[in-house]
């Protein structure tokens, strides 16, 4: 049954769509039967033209998704910490899926009023230093050591990563005691879609902090940066078309790409600044996330189980080696 304005309309999807009607009524009726009603989803971004006009024109993306290699000239810059969030998906060709990876950085801050706080906070510009979006070569799945190849490269070219976390099925492959032991790299999990937790070094040893059931905080933080004009980054053909694609289900209280659609670079970019706000605003950026929550990695068998599939531990001298024979 589906409310249309004042009509009741009765849907009696087919036995092989019933599963599908049945796990998202809202969607089906919407996708398959053409209907909309008061539970019905909405653009999530609205305000397209702020984050069009967080392109910086005159910066090129430094980075090359076919090659995974960066451009000669993009250098660190002294004294400065990176951030970055790396959302590996499935890595699995056949689920069409991609890898989304950014780096970004507190470039300076801004004075923007609360009218909730009723008071001044000082919050970062952030400065995306690149993003890319990695598909699956032909025949092959996103390798996890191709993609912790990026990052130890970033780290031996000089940026000092100050942290890197990481959603999405796969998170077994990352070593990460051997990432800080030799690289000093921290690394985290961190969910975009229902983001439990977010990552605040400052609360070392306990990093990880609850964000009191805020799960969207993600979403919400970027996108009172793109409103408040608080974002630097390169144009990438394929950010906005996700941005647009992404719609909030109020019945779920989540968001999520239409159907067919992809979020994996978006979420990737969330996520990036997400860190950088947490982790330069000082005391500024308080959201009584007070609580710590539970440490340590999340169990990859949830996330790989439902897939049927787990990869291997990334040897991280392989993937050096791999990086620096390209």
């Amino acid at each position: 049954m589906q409310l249309v304005g004042e009509k009741v309309k009765i849907l009696k999807p087919p036995m092989e769509l019933l599963g599908e009607a049945i796990a998202d009524p809202d969607r089906f009726a919407r996708d398959r039967a053409n209907v909309l009603g008061s539970g019905s989803v909405e653009r999530y971004f609205r305000n397209t033209e702020a984050i069009e006009k967080s392109f910086d024109k005159k910066r090129k993306n430094p980075f090359d998704e076919a090659t995974l290699r960066f451009a000669a000239d993009f250098q660190p810059e002294d004294g400065v910490n990176y951030y970055m969030h790396i959302d590996l998906s499935t890595l699995r060709r056949k689920r069409g899926d991609a890898c989304g990876l950014s780096m970004g950085h507190a470039s300076g801050y801004k004075e923007i009023y609360s009218k909730e706080r009723s008071l001044e906070m000082n919050l970062p510009i952030v400065t995306v230093d690149f993003l890319g979006r990695v598909l699956p070569v032909p025949g092959k799945d996103i390798s996890p050591t191709d993609i912790m190849g990026v990052v130890i490269f970033l780290r031996e070219r000089g940026f000092y990563l100050r942290l890197v976390t990481f959603d999405g099925i796969g998170l077994s492959a990352i070593p990460r005691m051997e990432l800080k032991e030799r690289w000093d790299i921290e690394t985290d999990y961190m969910s975009i879609d229902r983001t439990a937790t977010i990552i605040n070094l400052r609360h070392r040893p306990n990093q990880r902090v609850s964000t009191d059931k805020q799960y969207l905080i993600a979403y919400e933080t970027a996108k009172a940066a793109w409103n408040q004009g608080r974002v630097n980054m390169p144009e990438h053909p394929h950010l906005m078309k996700e941005v647009k694609e992404s719609e909030f289900w109020p019945r779920h209280n989540k968001i999520q790409a239409v159907r067919g659609g992809s979020d994996d670079l978006l979420q990737s970019v969330l996520g990036t600044i997400l860190n950088v706000t947490v982790n330069e605003s000082g005391q500024d950026f308080q959201l009584s996330m007070s609580n710590s929550a539970p440490q340590g990695w999340p169990a990859d068998p949830y996330y790989a189980g439902r897939a049927g599939w787990k990869p291997e531990m990334v040897s991280l001298d392989q993937a050096r080696d791999e990086r620096y024979s390209r």
